[in-house]
């Protein structure tokens, strides 16, 4: 004896079901479970890169470009934002929002660029501002030190700033911080910035 229509189409949906069910599945280790890990993966990286890996990545890279302006006897002037916010500087400058790429310092700081002058402000990963002007110090220093480095130790001692400074005389590199002039070895340019940018600062 047949079974009847309906108990065939109730089998029938059932079985179109599970059908369908199993090729959802089968979809889902086949092509989307991939593709989460690998999102997975990407943003456990994304979240890595954010702490200590970025800021190594920061000094890595700013260290390229001073070692170069360095070797070529260009002169710069690097002003890193810490805690303070430098907004007086920023207003003073030309405004600009970049990643940090060595190439763009570089080219900057090149007397063919209209931009050469002043401060170069970094906030973060990013450039901010360029031709930023900053308030020279009222102590004696040196003949040999020009206004590069007078404008670093001032803008140190208005504020928690780390400024380097790369002559153009001679291409010895400086910073500034707290008020006060330091050399960089250039085989510890990396080294100097990534241990300044990740200094614990008081509240």
């Amino acid at each position: 004896m047949n079974p009847p229509l309906e108990t065939i189409l109730i089998l029938t949906a059932i079985t179109f079901s599970m059908v369908i069910f199993l090729f959802i599945l089968f979809g889902y280790f086949a092509f989307l479970q991939p593709i989460i890990l690998k999102s997975k993966t990407f943003l456990g990286r994304r979240k890595k890169i954010s702490g200590v890996e970025l800021k190594k990545q920061i000094a890595n890279k700013l260290a390229t470009a001073i070692s170069e302006l360095s070797q070529n006897k260009i002169g710069g002037l690097i002003l890193i934002e810490r805690k303070i916010r430098v907004k007086s500087y920023i207003d003073l400058g030309v405004p600009m929002d970049s990643i940090i790429q060595p190439q763009i310092i570089v080219a900057l700081f090149q007397k063919t660029s209209p931009l050469h002058d002043g401060a170069l402000i970094i906030r973060g990963d990013r450039v901010i501002s360029v031709a930023s002007y900053l308030p020279m110090t009222k102590k004696k220093m040196s003949s040999n030190y020009g206004s590069r480095h007078r404008a670093a130790v001032g803008a140190s001692e208005q504020s928690d700033v780390f400024a380097i400074v790369i002559s153009e005389t001679n291409g010895k590199i400086s910073y500034a911080l707290n008020g006060k002039l330091h050399k960089i070895p250039s085989s510890d340019i990396s080294k100097v910035i990534f241990s300044i940018i990740t200094e614990k600062r008081g509240k």
